[in-house]
């Protein structure tokens, strides 16, 4: 589908893939916010990220080598862990609690790497 869409593979699995397997994490996490299961709704996201993360490519490097693009490992790479300690301060800073403030400020971060990732880097 990316070779049809002259989109790099890379952005395809960024993106698209990544949003659609985030959509039923979303649910979860948004009907436990609106029943005030706050823990679970915090718990979803950083255990499916970590489950992602180590499952998603340990088992398929398991089978066979994983290539990895140098920008991945110079800019996608650290961005994650910079969004990663910008949640924990925001949790610290609203009484170990992600407030709407903080949401906006992680949508917006989210929205400036997708532009910086597909119009500057691509």
């Amino acid at each position: 589908m990316a070779d049809i869409a002259g989109i790099p593979a890379m952005i395809m699995g960024l993106f698209t893939l990544a949003i659609g397997t985030s959509i039923p994490e979303l649910v979860v996490t948004l009907s436990s916010a609106v029943k005030g299961l706050h823990e679970l709704s915090i718990g979803t996201v950083l255990g499916s990220n970590t489950f992602n993360i180590l499952v998603g490519i340990g088992v398929p490097a398991l089978i066979a080598p994983v290539p990895v693009e140098r920008l991945s490992l110079t800019f996608d790479a650290p961005v994650m862990i910079l969004v990663t300690v910008l949640l924990v301060l925001l949790i610290r800073k609203g009484d170990m609690k992600l407030k709407r403030s903080g949401g906006i400020v992680l949508l917006a971060v989210y929205i400036s790497y997708v532009i910086m990732r597909l119009f500057v880097l691509a």
